[in-house]
């Protein structure tokens, strides 16, 4: 029988960037020709620049508004949504308020009401806006490059097309379902930038797919804390089934941790019997997962353990997350790189990473080859080692130094790095 290795096959992943964008001016082109209309369309408002209120109405016409002939429409079971809907469309396009229509009253369906927005001038903006377009959803790029805020607000109106399942009469989870899977993509990395996990999965049903997006745990508590719900139902029903303390998915042991965590317990002398009787067991077969990890944090806080390494294990215990990996496809894409200089912090084809510019630490361990020619001058190797602050090992080929040392890319810079070198040789 095989043995499963307690780490292969995963994924971490991180959580919490918090990256938001500054943008709230709306694209020029949606601006309203009324040059184009009919003499008799009655002319309204529109947004210039993005609003929280303009950001809602975005999220519910993305989640489930339909541009028609004559202007739009919107239906939905809880007349509370329908009813902000309307005042939305109010305060954005001073479109007079109307009450819902209750459709289907006594059906097998329920009952749903429905806003008619019967407006030529208001039709004629949205379509031009990207992403609420019938059989094209996604989330516009104004909201993906706008504050933290703003995002925020979208999702809350996204997520009245979404549902909070019981079973057993208690809180079981959080979803949402849409055929787009680019925009449960979408949504999805929105969540994770904010710390929020969620699952996807694809259903087929008579040729229909469709992909739906899970929230469990904590991360439901997240999400009711930091976007919560338009619906009173839905409102309603987090406030009565929901416990703070439910049950926590924590199957995932979290990769490479082991080695620092012991490293940390005989550096400073602990005992890991006297922490906790299940970290020790899990210390053993070498599978330390997120709740262990989190015993194991507390452990050394209340009794103020003061090592560097414990920074390192706080930031994976509170901004990573472990996804089984199901399958790995070969895709040609376009990579991107979003650098933070304030934090020397930067995001290279979706992994993170910091660069050292400025900073300087105790030891540092330089490798140098000639895989990278271009790259090797007395800049690259002179900035390496002065990050050491004690002490530095060079490790490389003899001729990859050499090339680096004898290349300034620089000229007018002096660094005598030459001749302290030559001098240390001899």
């Amino acid at each position: 029988m095989l043995k499963r290795h307690p780490t292969k096959n995963k994924l971490v992943i991180n959580k919490n960037m918090n990256i938001f964008g500054d943008n709230l001016k709306l694209p020029s082109h949606w601006e309203v020709n009324t040059d184009a209309l009919d003499v008799r369309t009655k002319i309204l408002t529109y947004p210039h620049e993005l609003t929280l209120s303009f950001a809602r109405f975005l999220g519910y016409m993305v989640a489930d508004g339909t541009l028609c002939k004559c202007g739009l429409k919107y239906g939905k079971n809880h007349k509370n949504v329908v009813d902000d809907f309307n005042a939305v469309v109010n305060k954005i396009f001073k479109y007079p308020i109307k009450e819902p229509k209750n459709v289907l009253p006594n059906g097998k369906l329920g009952g749903m009401y429905l806003s008619e927005i019967n407006s030529k001038y208001i039709k004629s903006f949205c379509d031009k806006i990207e992403g609420i377009q019938t059989n094209n959803k996604f989330v516009p790029q104004c909201i993906l490059t706008a504050p933290k805020k703003y995002q925020i607000e979208f999702l809350r109106s996204v997520f009245e097309d979404g549902s909070v399942c019981i079973k057993n009469n208690k809180f079981d989870h959080i979803s949402f379902t849409a055929k787009e899977k680019n925009l449960c993509e979408q949504i999805r990395f929105m969540l994770l930038n904010i710390g929020i996990i969620t699952t996807m999965i694809k259903r087929t049903k008579n040729n229909y797919s469709s992909y739906t997006l899970f929230l469990y745990g904590e991360n439901c508590n997240i999400f009711i804390n930091e976007i919560g719900f338009i619906s009173d139902i839905k409102n309603d029903k987090c406030k009565k089934f929901y416990n703070i303390n439910h049950g926590n998915s924590d199957s995932y042991s979290i990769p490479h941790i082991q080695n620092v965590v012991k490293e940390i317990i005989l550096d400073n002398k602990l005992n890991v019997k006297n922490i906790d009787i299940e970290l020790n067991r899990s210390f053993r077969k070498g599978i330390i997962t997120y709740n262990k990890l989190k015993v194991f944090l507390d452990y050394c806080n209340n009794n103020k353990i003061n090592d560097y390494r414990l920074n390192y294990l706080n930031d994976i215990y509170s901004n990573t997350n472990i996804q089984k990996i199901k399958k790995i496809e070969e895709t040609v894409n376009q990579t991107y790189c979003i650098e933070m200089p304030e934090t020397h912090k930067f995001l290279q084809n979706g992994f993170r990473a910091w660069n050292c510019q400025g900073s300087g630490f105790n030891s540092t361990i330089v490798g140098l080859d000639g895989s990278s020619y271009i790259l090797n001058n007395a800049e690259l190797l002179y900035t390496a080692i002065t990050r050491a602050k004690k002490y530095c090992v060079l490790v490389g080929k003899n001729s990859a130094i050499r090339s680096a040392i004898s290349k300034k890319e620089v000229k007018t810079k002096q660094t005598f790095l030459k001749e302290m070198l030559e001098a240390t040789n001899t």
